[in-house]
């Protein structure tokens, strides 16, 4: 079942001027990331898998490698501990688009769990022109006939462009916002 579109960035949201100038005060980064909040309304256990379909870059794009998820993203997944991540793989890939496919989780009973898709913020933090943009959406299948509350969200933070190299001021702000609130019936598939 298709559940909402996402968008993973790593990014600087204004040019750099040359020299130290205003602009490159109030110029920052924005490290955003998917997560997907699901309730297990069902007295049994389900054995869950998420899809990750994106948008193929485009061949002339600066870095094509920028706009994929293997390498550049990291899939987790919580329900009331530390984040543990999960598998997943490039299972089709067309001219127009590239599905990943993670390995399975289990959700307990009438547990709710975070799933995450995110950047891998290590591998670019130290970067000074980061340039991760991939967009797509994201599907959620189970084993059986499930009755889930979804949840998905796009959250993030602003950092400065320096961070955490040079960095006179430590001025960040987040971002979060719903991508839709829905109760549906997950087809075995």
């Amino acid at each position: 079942m298709e559940v909402s579109p996402f968008e993973l960035l790593v990014r600087p949201i204004a040019p750099r001027s040359p020299g130290v100038s205003v602009l490159n005060k109030v110029a920052r980064r924005v490290i955003q990331g998917y997560f997907l909040t699901i309730s297990n309304l069902m007295e049994d256990p389900l054995k869950l898998r998420g899809v990750f379909t994106i948008s193929a870059p485009d061949a002339g794009f600066p870095s094509p490698g920028a706009r994929i998820l293997l390498g550049n993203a990291v899939l987790l997944y919580d329900i009331a501990g530390d984040n543990q991540p999960i598998n997943y793989s490039e299972t089709v890939s067309a001219p127009s688009y590239i599905t990943y496919e993670s390995d399975s989780f289990i959700l307990p009973p009438l547990a709710t769990a975070s799933l995450q898709l995110l950047p891998d913020v290590g591998k670019f933090i130290l970067d000074p022109d980061p340039e991760i943009e991939i967009r797509g959406f994201a599907s959620i299948f189970s084993s059986e006939r499930a009755e889930v509350l979804l949840n998905p969200e796009i959250r993030g933070t602003f950092l400065p462009n320096d961070f955490p190299l040079v960095c006179d001021c430590l001025d960040f702000d987040n971002l979060s916002y719903s991508l839709g609130t829905r109760r549906e019936v997950v087809a075995p598939g």
